[in-house]
């Protein structure tokens, strides 16, 4: 299939753990009691509340490296050895929640939710600071030092030289397939690429429903995801970098 082929040695390990990290922070240690052959919650794994801070303290820095605002991490113990084994950004949490007598996806959506607030509350403020400097723009909630395209300012309506106007989803438009461009230029390898351009369609069809949270919150994680994808190449960092910020300004991140 042209992937090639990955072997991983079986441990069969003294201890398995899950923790889910929400926000940076665990919000539970689980360790998997009944058959160590049966790999999951998905193939019916029982799990029981155990706290273990070095579990705990890995599963921490894995989900940070990864930038994931909510993940389940599985580790393993083998002779006091801790062994990374998955860091899922989906992870479900039935048995988990049955294990700890607790509602993860109702402190997710909290979560979420104070978020969004949080945003559209700094938002507001940034309104407020921006639209003495810049009186042409009444409604401007983003302005920025050295606007991309001319003297264009998103969520309100400029003219650039020349006496064009554009509005807010015209710039947002040409920002994407700008960033097209540069991804479908640039020399990462294709599997990142066709990661990097599946994130921007699916932010060109969900931007009319940004006033949705779990919207805005989806558009969030795919533009960490672009993020990810441009810092590795430093060329294709610098030309893609600005216009990812204007992108994740428009929706107020």
């Amino acid at each position: 299939m042209g992937y090639g082929v990955i072997l991983q040695e079986f441990i069969k390990f003294d201890e398995e753990y899950r923790v889910n990290v929400l926000d940076g922070k665990s919000i539970g240690c689980v360790i998997k009691i009944n058959d160590k052959e049966i790999k999951n919650a998905d193939q019916g794994a029982i799990f029981a509340e155990k706290y273990n801070k070095q579990v705990i303290d890995l599963a921490e820095k894995v989900a940070k490296l990864h930038k994931l605002m909510f993940a389940g991490v599985d580790i393993g113990i083998k002779n006091n050895t801790l062994y990374l084994l998955e860091c899922n950004r989906n992870p479900a949490f039935e048995a988990f929640d049955q294990a700890l007598n607790q509602d993860s996806a109702k402190l997710l959506i909290e979560k979420i939710y104070n978020k969004i607030t949080s945003i559209k509350s700094n938002t507001k403020n940034r309104n407020k600071d921006t639209s003495k400097e810049h009186p042409k723009t009444k409604e401007a909630s983003l302005v920025f030092n050295q606007p991309i395209y001319g003297n264009v300012y998103l969520n309100s309506e400029h003219e650039q030289d020349g006496g064009h106007t554009y509005n807010q989803n015209q710039i947002l438009d040409k920002a994407l397939k700008d960033l097209v461009k540069f991804i479908q230029s640039s020399d990462i390898d294709e599997i990142s690429k066709k990661d990097a351009l599946s994130e921007i369609k699916d932010i060109e069809q969900l931007k009319e429903k940004k006033e949705k949270p779990e919207i805005l919150s989806s558009i969030d994680r795919k533009i960490k995801t672009l993020n990810n994808i441009v810092e590795g190449s430093t060329k294709l960092s610098k030309s893609a970098t600005p216009l990812i910020e204007m992108i994740s300004s428009y929706f107020g991140f």
